[in-house]
Formats: structure tokens, C-alpha cells, sequence
């Protein structure tokens, strides 16, 4: 988990220190909506949403992460929802469950003390000190899509403003060909 947590990080770092995002800062641009990939190593890009007075809408390409649904008010129960982490599903048996509550335990523990503290130096240092805390601008998100198809994952408990967006990039299937022409 560190190593993803570093890498996204490190690539936070690479972007808010590119030509395009120092110019992104400096303009006088407004923007009626700011959409940002905000969950799951790239947290400290919400601040865009308070840098331009915004709306911010995250889109959460890695499904359910267990993380943002704190921040979105949304149930986040391990007892019967599994981490990623685990590879359970939502039926596990007690043995289970509890390992699944360690993990999650010991994952919040580790994003507190270890991964959020980074994220905020990154807004400190890129945005400036002045800017609401990161945990703030996480928790104020407007909306969120979520890269999950509920049909073929377990039901969980999600808030209204938790939208489910799995399978919306494919296209709508062609017509099969006829029998005979596949035959020929």
C-alpha cells in the first residue's frame, strides 16, 4: 500500500510542478466546475476546487475506495464490507471479518498519521497555507463517480451523492452477425 500511496504522491508532486499547472495557477481563469481525480494517492488535487471557488466532483477510477466514503458522510462498515486489500467478498466468516477490521484499522491509522500529513504539505506547499485543511476540502466534495458496477460487485450502502459509473465508457453493442454468415 506504501508504494502506491508513494507513488501517487510522487506524481502529484511531478504535476503541480509542471509548466501547465504553474500557469494553470498564476491565471485569473474561473471555472463554473472543477473535476479532479481526488481519491486514492492524488488527494491534495481538491485544492483546485478552492483555488478557482468551484464546485469540485471527483471521479474515483478505482471503484469503492474504503477512504473517501468517511469523508462523503457514507456508511463504511468493515464488519460487512470488504477492503480491496483483503480480496473477500461481503460473505467472509468471523475470522474473516476480523481481519478485515484490522486492516481497515490499520489502514485509516496509516492514511492519519502517515499519508494525509503529506497530501497536506503538498497543498501547503503548492497552494499555499492559507487553504482550508485537506481534510475540509475532501469533506466539502460536491459529487463523486464511482468506477463501480453495483450488478457485479456486493450492495453497499452508498450516499446520494456516491454515483456509481462502472461500464459508462464502453459502447453500446453492435448486432450480432447471422448465423449463416458466420458459418461461410
Amino acid at each position: 500500500m506504501l508504494f502506491l500511496w508513494d507513488f501517487g504522491y510522487e506524481g502529484q508532486v511531478e504535476a503541480f510542478q509542471s509548466p501547465e499547472f504553474k500557469k494553470l495557477m498564476a491565471s485569473k481563469d474561473q471555472y463554473d466546475l472543477v473535476i479532479t481525480e481526488s481519491f486514492f494517492a492524488m488527494e491534495s488535487s481538491v485544492a483546485l476546487g478552492h483555488r478557482f471557488n468551484a464546485p469540485n466532483i471527483v471521479i474515483c477510477s478505482f471503484g469503492i475506495a474504503m477512504n473517501s466514503l468517511n469523508f462523503f458522510g457514507s456508511p463504511n462498515l468493515p464488519s460487512f464490507m470488504a477492503d480491496f486489500r483483503t480480496k473477500y467478498t461481503n460473505e467472509m466468516t468471523f475470522f474473516q471479518r476480523f481481519y478485515n477490521f484490522y486492516v481497515f484499522f490499520v489502514t485509516r491509522i496509516m492514511e492519519y498519521v502517515y499519508y494525509y500529513p503529506k497530501h497536506q504539505a503538498l497543498v501547503d506547499t503548492y497552494f499555499g497555507e492559507d487553504y482550508p485543511s485537506l481534510y475540509t476540502m475532501l469533506s466539502n466534495v460536491s459529487l463523486s463517480f464511482l468506477y463501480t458496477n453495483l450488478a457485479m460487485s456486493a450492495a453497499v450502502p452508498l450516499v446520494p451523492n456516491l454515483i456509481p459509473v462502472g461500464g459508462i465508457h464502453l459502447n453500446k453493442p453492435g448486432k450480432l452477425p447471422q448465423v449463416s454468415s458466420c458459418q461461410s
